[in-house]
């Protein structure tokens, strides 16, 4: 062998062990960036669940086997996955998923981050009119997840199945939901509070949406003073009580409604505090200053389960009443609150209200009831 083939072969040799060693790399640099892209990319393929009114709870929620409940296709779905909810009528079965409390709950959405979403050009309608249970009120979507969104359908039938106080059922009810998004969602021809917002709910929001025909609906009103003529109704304000206000009320029979008085009346809920408990600002749910002649005095102030009653227009002692007696008692607190101190207990014999000339601390009458029940009268 020649000196100039020696050196050839040897580089031969040397080529051909760089080579396969590039090659070599080359497959592992493409296996690990095959492995990365794997990872990244396998929390961003999100699945898509579909829904029909023919559907099967039975069945895997793909295209061609839809399944049939909300409950069901959340239970199967993850954050980042998106239900289609075909067109058509939904007849939402006599099914509460949840108790909680006064509230019987239908669809029950605690799991984070998915999309229920109606087929492109469709608006698919869930109908909960044949949903009743005796006693409690209820819930159609009952909302405590983060970062849900429900798009392009329609709920319907919500029925309200409690007479007198405490009977509002809901539609969409967001139970501290946060992040969530309501659009083009509509809640109608029932007999419930169509969106509503509680337990410290924040950053959601409510596009496009609508509630109508809708009877029934006797919420918390506007916190403000309410004139001799406005018809304000306790089926109204009594809401107001469930959630922590107090409402302070004037008879017109008894000389409430002469220009002096209603002055004073109408400068309340100016510089009034907040909640006493919960902190909740003034404005929000109190005060409430309405009209009601069904009384023995010419003003009274309630709070849930206690009565006020004045025989003057004393400003001072209804916010020391309130500030003592409100937010202790009221079935649906705004915050955790502690428990009632003894001293708040009622004692064994009612008192006689408010005299012209008020003692420091207010006379408080316990009520069987949270608010006289008569409407004002309109003279």
């Amino acid at each position: 062998m020649t000196l100039r083939g020696d050196i050839t072969q040897l580089l031969e040799t040397v080529l051909e062990g760089a080579e396969a060693k590039m090659i070599n790399q080359q497959v592992k640099i493409i296996f690990r960036f095959s492995f990365l892209f794997f990872l990244q990319s396998s929390s961003v393929f999100a699945a898509t669940y579909y829904l029909s009114p023919t559907g099967s709870d039975t069945n895997n929620g793909s295209a061609g086997a839809p399944l049939a409940t909300i409950m069901m296709a959340q239970s199967i779905a993850a954050s980042g996955d998106t239900v289609i909810i075909n067109a058509g009528t939904y007849t939402v079965p006599v099914s509460i998923s949840l108790v909680s409390g006064v509230w019987a709950i239908v669809n029950n959405i605690n799991k984070n981050g998915i999309t229920y979403q109606a087929a492109p050009g469709t608006r698919p309608v869930f109908d909960f009119s044949g949903v009743t249970d005796p006693g409690l009120r209820i819930v159609a979507f009952w909302v405590t997840a983060t970062g849900v969104t429900f798009q392009g359908f329609d709920v319907i039938g919500v029925r309200e199945t409690i007479t007198g106080v405490n009977n509002q059922s809901v539609g969409m009810f967001g139970w501290g939901s946060k992040n969530c998004t309501w659009n083009q969602v509509h809640v109608h021809d029932g007999e419930c509070v169509g969106f509503y917002f509680q337990k410290v709910s924040s950053n959601n929001l409510v596009y496009q949406c609508d509630s109508y025909n809708n009877a029934g609906i006797d919420g918390p009103i506007p916190a403000k003073f309410y004139g001799p003529d406005e018809g304000t109704r306790p089926e109204g304000w009594i809401h107001n009580m469930e959630h922590g206000a107090v409402v302070i009320l004037y008879n017109c029979k008894l000389g409430a409604c002469d220009d002096a008085t209603q002055a004073a009346l109408q400068a309340i809920p100016v510089g009034f505090p907040d909640s006493p408990v919960c902190g909740v600002k003034a404005g929000v749910l109190a005060p409430v200053v309405a009209r009601f002649d069904n009384m023995p005095t010419e003003f009274a102030a309630l709070v849930w389960d206690r009565v006020l009653y004045l025989s003057t227009l004393d400003v001072n002692e209804i916010k020391t009443f309130y500030a003592t007696q409100g937010e202790l008692y009221n079935p649906e607190p705004q915050c955790t609150r502690p428990s009632p101190s003894p001293s708040a207990a009622p004692s064994s014999g009612p008192s006689s209200g408010a005299s012209s000339a008020p003692s420091s601390q207010p006379s408080v009458e316990p009520s069987s009831t949270p608010a006289p029940t008569a409407s004002p009268s309109a003279s």
